[in-house]
């Protein structure tokens, strides 16, 4: 009888498998066997496979090779009888201050009518029915957005594809009927990982400051792609209006790249809670100026799009005067208040005194 296969990973370099017979049972005339595969996993070359599964692995940017060759699995023995739909994910992780690209080099064997690909500023994506399953490959964030899908007719001379991301990215290898007779397409791909600056977390203090688009040359002239998720988190530390100015030269439309002002919430991960503003490079100037003791909020840029965007975000804290003016008369007038009750505390205590000495004397 034919049981479904079980799977074991060791993070290991050595694992032993024992195989034990409950009882036996000279009279059955079927011949019992047990079959399986096996498969070393080089780390440094494929990546870390994660627990419980078949075919996703990670690449971090501090603990892997800095750049390195992918290529389309289920041709290693372990694959053997896999049948079905098959999805395989390569995570490439960027450490704090890295960048990392993929670029896909070549593709065949992805014929199919339900599906055809369409490449533009945006990214490339894959035009079918929603509920068609066809063979994918695709590029996602970690909010599982799809910024690249290829899939179909696609055209050899559109690659290079290439997605250039400061936040973790997943090349996703997504075939709709697999089998060990009849393998998926194949594809080879190219990743790197860059040391820089510009794009992250950051916390910022300063209660006047500037923030300005790096300049980035394009390395590719087609089908390269900026992924951008970045978000500054500003903290003045005073009770004073803060108020935000952010320009571009460009016209782009939202889509392509937008800067979003949100409220800080400790709920969220990145600290930003409801939307306050949006600015689209279409706007070419906006200034908002936000509440009263609204000291800290978080900016995210967003961007999805063949040209580097250009933006700069000024901010400054500026003094409330009619505030400061309205406190400062408050206790001049309470003071004044004070002297008042004082003065007439010591005449009381005066003409008390005087009634008390005549009192005494007569």
């Amino acid at each position: 009888m034919f049981r479904e296969r079980q799977m074991f990973v060791s993070s290991g370099n050595h694992m032993t498998l024992f195989v034990r017979r409950l009882m036996a049972n000279n009279q059955d005339e079927e011949t019992e066997f047990l079959d399986g595969a096996y498969s070393f996993f080089n780390v440094l070359e494929r990546g870390t496979l994660q627990p419980e599964t078949l075919c996703d692995v990670n690449y971090n940017g501090r603990s892997s090779s800095s750049r390195g060759k992918l290529k389309h699995p289920g041709t290693e023995q372990i694959f053997w009888n896999v049948e079905g739909q098959l999805r395989c994910s390569q995570n490439l992780i960027p450490a704090t201050n890295q960048s990392i690209s993929i670029k896909v080099i070549s593709l065949n064997k992805m014929s199919s009518d339900l599906c055809y690909t369409e490449c533009g500023d945006g990214g490339c994506r894959c035009v079918k029915n929603a509920t068609s399953i066809v063979d994918q490959l695709y590029v996602i964030s970690t909010n599982d957005d799809i910024l690249s899908c290829i899939c179909g007719d696609f055209q050899a001379e559109w690659l290079p594809v290439t997605v250039k991301s400061w936040s973790p990215i997943k090349l996703v290898y997504s075939v709709s009927k697999y089998s060990w007779s009849n393998k998926g397409f194949e594809y080879s791909a190219e990743y790197s990982f860059k040391d820089d600056m510009v794009c992250g977390y950051r916390v910022i203090n300063q209660h006047t400051g500037i923030l300005e688009s790096p300049i980035m040359i394009r390395d590719s002239p087609l089908n390269f792609y900026y992924h951008q998720d970045c978000t500054w988190l500003l903290d003045s530390n005073v009770e004073r209006h803060l108020t935000i100015e952010i320009g571009s030269s460009q016209s782009r439309p939202c889509s392509a790249w937008n800067i979003s002002i949100h409220e800080y919430s400790e709920r969220s991960d990145d600290k930003a809670g409801q939307v306050l503003y949006t600015f689209c490079s279409r706007e070419k100037n906006s200034t908002n100026t936000l509440p009263w003791q609204m000291n800290i909020v978080v900016i995210k840029l967003r961007v999805m799009t063949q040209t580097p965007p250009q933006y700069y975000i000024k901010w400054r804290s500026d003094v409330d005067r009619a505030r400061l003016s309205g406190s400062t008369a408050h206790t001049a007038a309470a003071n004044r208040s004070l002297k008042l009750t004082n003065n007439w505390t010591i005449l009381l205590f005066t003409v008390i005194f005087v009634y008390v000495k005549q009192m005494k004397n007569s």
